[in-house]
């Protein structure tokens, strides 16, 4: 062969050991079009860096194909298992391309070592990219002794962003078969970005008159930061969702459902007094008893019944060795006012199949006046209860709209919008 290049002996001798370019060279995506029909299809296989030999500080890598980031925000996901030295360490770096650094800039973006071994563990890791790049693996050995390694599989990279907190149910398959109806089972307690404390509790074979069907339930919990929060808790979004462990990420259906705290919800306690039900747990919850010992205050739970039938919980990969909850709880008061501009629909039929169903109500009161009202002041004007998306009838007009008191616009809208709701 004479003088060549590294890669071009590389290249060779995979040739003469059998193997296709897309499983031996990474480097060729912007000028190789892929024979996928050359590619056997994987059979269950999965990626593992072995720690059992070699000394502390030997590294090993895994670097993927080129991704051209149309989004700022990606997730990596993965799950990891760690059969070696409880000190070994896996790296996650990307290599960012621009024109400054044409071949390519490491950045580190999470070190993963310790935590739970002998079980595959998922994580989800923030990569925020703005320019093409790769991901890179990085295997390093640590001091101690290792009979295995560190071991990667179901990769998948999305242009989303990550779940704020995950939720592993360890001995699932054990807990279903065993766990009788109208037992309920918390989760750990979590911050949202804000600081509201929260938790959820889990009825995994579904309440007492309800079996055979999970049920999900959200409770705002005491925490550090209640002092300075708003209370009753204002217009936050929580999502509670079941992942689909399928392990092609388009191939999932993972199971949602989300509440969202409204701060003029009531409730009558056990002695007939009126209160908010998402007050601060202090003042409106019960104090319980956390398995380490500590002592908090647990407020009311709301959520579904039917979250989701054990026929569906079995029918997909919603159980692969055991469960998976995803949680976030988000602020979302804040929306642009010219998003809320963008959310009006027409009035004709073109988009009557995208229409939501609403709740529709009556009324004799003019609620476009050009008074600046709000939702909250129409209900309390004309006795109603309506919330965002409500149409509302006025009685003797053919007009059925309450519009934004800022932007008044010349057609009719259907449906209820208003700035104070914070869409």
């Amino acid at each position: 062969m004479g003088k060549q290049e590294l890669s071009t002996v590389e290249h060779e001798f995979l040739h003469a050991l059998g193997f296709w370019h897309e499983q031996s060279r990474f480097d060729r995506d912007d000028y190789v079009t892929i024979m996928w029909n050359q590619i056997k299809v994987g059979a269950g296989f999965f990626m593992h860096f072995s720690t059992a030999t070699g000394t502390r500080g030997d590294t090993a890598y895994l670097e993927s194909r080129l991704f051209y980031p149309k989004r700022r925000s990606q997730c990596l996901q993965f799950y990891h298992y760690n059969s070696g030295g409880a000190d070994d360490q896996l790296n996650i770096w990307v290599r960012e391309y621009t024109a400054e650094n044409p071949k390519g800039a490491l950045r580190l973006i999470q070190k993963i070592s310790g935590g739970h071994q002998g079980s595959w563990e998922l994580y989800h890791v923030t990569l925020d990219v703005s320019d093409k790049f790769r991901v890179v693996f990085e295997r390093v050995k640590g001091r101690g002794p290792s009979a295995g390694g560190l071991s990667l599989d179901d990769i998948n990279l999305a242009e989303t962003k990550c779940p704020q907190y995950t939720w592993h149910i360890r001995n699932f398959t054990s807990l279903l078969a065993t766990t009788h109806a109208g037992y309920k089972t918390y989760s750990p307690r979590y911050l949202s970005p804000d600081g509201y404390s929260f938790q959820i509790g889990l009825y995994i074979n579904g309440v007492t008159d309800s079996p055979n069907k999970m049920a999900v339930y959200f409770h705002l919990t005491s925490g550090p930061y209640d002092d300075k929060l708003q209370w009753p808790c204002p217009w936050r979004q929580a999502s509670m969702e079941l992942m689909d462990q399928n392990p092609d990420i388009q191939h999932r259906m993972n199971n949602i459902r989300m509440i969202t705290t409204d701060p003029h919800k009531t409730s009558t306690d056990s002695k007939g007094n009126v209160e908010y039900f998402w007050d601060n747990p202090r003042k409106v919850g019960s104090l319980v008893t956390d398995s380490n010992g500590s002592k908090y205050y647990r407020g009311p739970g709301y959520g579904y019944k039917s979250y989701i039938t054990h026929d569906h919980l079995k029918s997909r990969s919603f159980i692969k060795g055991d469960d998976v909850f995803l949680f976030s709880l988000n602020d979302v008061t804040r929306l642009l006012e010219s998003e809320i501009r963008d959310l009006r629909l027409e009035t004709d039929d073109r988009n009557a199949e995208k229409e939501p169903k609403r709740q529709m109500w009556n009324t004799k009161i003019d609620v476009d006046d050009g008074k600046d009202q709000n939702i909250f002041d129409i209900n309390g004007e004309a006795g109603l209860h309506l919330v965002e998306g409500d149409i509302l009838i006025q009685e003797g007009e053919d007009r059925n709209t309450i519009l934004d008191e800022k932007y008044r616009w010349p057609t009719a809208v259907p449906y209820v919008l208003d700035r104070s709701l914070g869409l």
